[in-house]
């Protein structure tokens, strides 16, 4: 799915850069970072590479390959496939509500993580299905344009995508170097409303709500408050780095006009 590569491509490469340069002597050069985020109703795919050190003479992405790597549900285990260049996959459909359990041997060590898929997220509804007037805007004056608002019964963390799906044809500010994607942070509310500076293009909009458990906001809150810092992210990964976690997601659409 086009979300989850998405999502991988933002976020491998900071779960790579995993210690900071004054702990090169002390690092394990034989430890792995996972990257695995299981989507609700997709198939498993994961990618594993070896732990570098930042600015040390060996800091590239070394994939790690021809593991036995399993994901088990239902005290049933499933070996996932080798696809090269570190990366593994299984046609095994994601569940929401279940639990996964990876694990693998990796220089005598048994790595090892879990992650409970949530459910779909429940009562994703948005105001209105297109607004018009959005123009140019300031760095001073903002204009609420659309309100979505789901239910949140369990107190989990949600938050909202925006992309363009006419790619970078109409840009508002008249500058096509901005990403057609944007996330918002990680919030535990059950509303969120749209402004001008949510778009940076005109045309149609999908709207993804995700519902995420905790070790998956952890991660993204880590990187949003520490952009410039080489220190190592949170990990939920025993005898590893990384993240092995899920989501599931709703989708709406919008139509944004001059």
């Amino acid at each position: 799915m086009k979300i989850k590569h998405i999502l991988i491509a933002l976020l491998l490469p900071l779960l790579f850069a995993s210690c900071e340069k004054s702990n090169i002597a002390t690092a394990d050069y034989n430890g792995v970072v996972v990257n695995a985020f299981l989507r609700a109703e997709d198939s498993i795919s994961l990618k594993l590479n070896r732990e570098f050190i930042i600015d040390s003479d060996d800091s590239t992405y070394e994939p790690v390959n021809n593991v036995a790597v399993k994901v088990t549900c239902d005290n049933i285990a499933h070996q996932l496939s080798f696809n090269g260049e570190g990366k593994y996959s299984s046609p095994l459909i994601v569940q929401a509500g279940k639990t996964y359990y990876l694990s693998f041997t990796y220089y005598n060590k048994q790595v090892t993580a879990q992650t409970t898929v949530p459910t779909k997220p429940e009562g994703f509804t948005g105001a209105v299905d297109s607004i018009h007037g959005v123009v140019k805007w300031t760095v001073v004056d903002t204009t609420y344009y659309a309100k979505y608002t789901w239910n949140n019964p369990s107190d989990l963390y949600h938050y909202l995508s925006i992309e363009c799906l006419d790619g970078k044809t109409s840009p508002i500010n008249l500058n096509n170097s901005v990403s057609v994607i944007r996330y918002l942070e990680p919030i535990k509310t059950t509303t969120y409303s749209l402004s001008d500076k949510s778009f940076s293009y005109y045309g149609l909009h999908r709207i993804v709500l995700f519902k995420i458990p905790d070790e998956y906001a952890k991660l993204y809150q880590h990187y949003s408050t520490n952009a410039e810092s080489l220190t190592s992210p949170p990990t939920n990964v025993t005898n590893g780095l990384g993240i092995f976690t899920s989501y599931s997601t709703d989708t709406l659409y919008l139509k944004v006009y001059k």
